[in-house]
């Protein structure tokens, strides 16, 4: 009989999922709670859209070299040597609609103002000037032109459906930059699914979240490059991964998991990261399949997923190799910012292993983190009072984190803010890891002055981990001073606040003639 028993308790423990299932809300909850998902994403959507009206092309962070390998997709790119060049048709593009107010001060030019747009010159004139810049950038290379595919491949199917509703001009431009209102919508949504698997019963959390996005100002998503996507599908891999630890899954679950994680490597080389999630929910899986006797049916299962997730990796590398000689063919590219390895001895000679240096990088990566990089007249589009906010409260809420952590050790959550902070400070350490790597030569950004990539929209697909660390610990502070004190109402005055900022450091844009609203 003791035996019997101890054979039963063991069942019982073997079936015990890794977190339990998340309970079921009433319908009435449920319905308030995707109101308030839909409000959300419009009122976020609007934001987004403004900002992309607003600002003309082309910005400081390489957005012509973008445009231009999303039009070389669109007319089947297939990447080889020597086909970095521009193509004829982005060129024109550039050529046509390119605002000389990301690099130039009006006062830099006659009579203190900023150029008219070429568009409203004279037709013989314009066609001389059109004519002049296509060949200035067809003289040029573009560093994008070998990079992962996905988010170009995707930008190309977008433009082609431009061109199909006859769109052309600096409309098409809009059209492709207006694709982000689009991907940000989704990131809310997927924010909200992300919250109630990870953190379930935890309103503040999987609500806060989605909207602290709402008036989340990484200028990032105001732009074409291929870092927009990666929090969404950061996002999407997470709760796919989390759900396959939550509870049983059907077998086809694995490879659809896997492909998203696919997807993501393949956006960005940077996005890399994500194989930290990866690797502790692979160790978690296999853990419960020890514990429910079947170590080999999970072991499988997650074959799969892991197969799914390096087909298209391995691919683009077999790839790389069989045409450059170069797993990730970003030889070339280094070769053309003047960039070169470091010898493995002077790694550690940097000042990033200083506390000057080290303080220096941190501060300034959670800036960027939060608001982004673009500039207008060369001055960085920042606010010192805000960026001061946000890498305070960032550095005091990840700490207060993981103090909670230390201290409510209940496994299932323990785990999932260990993985949250993991992706974060995984990030940092690949922008780290290229820090030290390179001798950045005469480049401007890294420099050898400042040899730091501190450039927050790297590393966005941690967005959503780190914005879940961050409203849980303010929420669990909030609890400790008044009960009364609702979260949601103070995420929602904070983040006016910080709209209200956003606009006001860049009412300028607004007024430029080469935006949007000034197209006619």
């Amino acid at each position: 009989m003791p035996e019997q028993r101890r054979r039963e308790s063991k069942k019982k423990r073997a079936a015990i999922p890794v977190s339990r299932p998340i309970p079921e809300a009433a319908p009435a909850s449920r319905i308030r709670e995707w109101r308030l998902i839909g409000i959300f994403c419009l009122a976020a959507m609007v934001r987004i859209f403004l900002f992309n009206g607003a600002f003309p092309f082309f910005n400081n962070v390489d957005e012509q070299f973008h445009l231009d390998t999303m039009v070389k997709y669109a007319h089947g790119y297939t990447a080889r040597p020597a086909s970095n060049h521009f193509d004829y048709e982005s060129a024109r593009l550039i050529a046509a609609f390119s605002t000389p107010e990301y690099f130039h001060a009006a006062r830099e030019f006659p009579d203190g103002k900023i150029p008219t747009p070429a568009w409203h010159y004279p037709p013989e004139e314009y066609n001389r000037y059109l004519a002049q810049g296509t060949d200035i950038w067809l003289a040029r290379c573009s560093n994008e032109s070998y990079s992962p595919p996905f988010y170009y491949w995707l930008g190309g199917i977008w433009y082609t459906i431009g061109k199909f509703l006859g769109m052309s001009g600096l409309l098409l431009l809009y059209w492709l930059r207006f694709s982000n209102v689009l991907l940000y919508g989704l990131l809310i949504v997927g924010s909200y699914f992300f919250g109630r698997s990870l953190f379930p019963g935890r309103k503040a959390v999987y609500l806060g979240v989605p909207l602290l996005l709402v008036f989340f100002p990484q200028d990032l998503y105001y732009t074409l490059n291929s870092d927009v996507p990666s929090a969404l599908f950061f996002t999407l891999s997470i709760f796919g991964l989390n759900e396959l630890a939550r509870e049983e899954r059907p077998l086809y679950f694995y490879p659809l998991v896997g492909a998203v994680i696919g997807a993501t490597f393949m956006i960005k080389l940077t996005d890399i990261f994500i194989g930290v999630p990866l690797a502790l929910y692979s160790g978690l899986l296999l853990h419960r399949g020890f514990r429910q006797g079947r170590p080999g049916g999970e072991a499988i299962r997650l074959a799969l997923l892991w197969l799914a997730a390096a087909v298209p990796l391995a691919i683009w590398v077999g790839g790389n190799l069989q045409t450059f000689g170069d797993t990730t063919a970003t030889g070339e590219k280094i070769a053309m910012l003047g960039w070169t390895k470091k010898p493995l001895s002077e790694l550690f000679r940097h000042p990033l292993f200083t506390l000057n240096g080290f303080s220096w990088f941190a501060a300034e990566l959670l800036r960027t983190f939060w608001r982004g990089e673009l500039v207008w007249g060369l001055k960085r589009l920042a606010w010192s009072v805000a960026d001061g906010f946000y890498v305070f409260s960032s550095i005091a809420l990840l700490l207060f984190s993981i103090v909670i952590g230390l201290m409510e050790r209940k496994d299932s959550m323990l785990f999932k803010r260990f993985m949250c902070l993991s992706c974060f400070l995984a990030g940092a350490a690949v922008l780290a890891w290229l820090s030290i790597r390179f001798d950045f030569g005469n480049g401007w950004y890294p420099s050898r002055e400042r040899p730091y990539f501190t450039s927050g929209r790297l590393i966005s697909g941690a967005t959503v981990p780190f914005l879940c660390l961050y409203v849980e610990s303010l929420a669990l502070i909030l609890s400790k001073v008044s009960p009364r004190l609702n979260p949601l109402y103070v995420i929602g005055c904070a983040g006016t606040l910080i709209v209200i900022g956003e606009f006001i450091v860049k009412a300028p844009v607004f007024l430029s003639a080469y935006n949007f609203f000034h197209m006619g």
